[in-house]
């Protein structure tokens, strides 16, 4: 369950803000998608910690 979990965080917010930096263009949604890129990366921290408690 938290192999799914991961991989949908990362498919759903950190691969889509790793493809639009990709260019290392600034955009006018680029604080929007780094923010959603942290968060996404703090989630998956929490998946992965959740599942090394079991």
């Amino acid at each position: 369950m938290c192999f799914i979990a991961f991989w949908t965080i990362f498919f759903t917010w950190t691969f889509p803000a790793n493809q639009a930096t990709a260019n290392w263009t600034i955009s006018r949604t680029i604080g929007a998608r780094c923010e959603a890129w942290e968060y996404s990366h703090a989630a998956n921290a929490v998946v992965m910690l959740s599942r090394s408690a079991l």
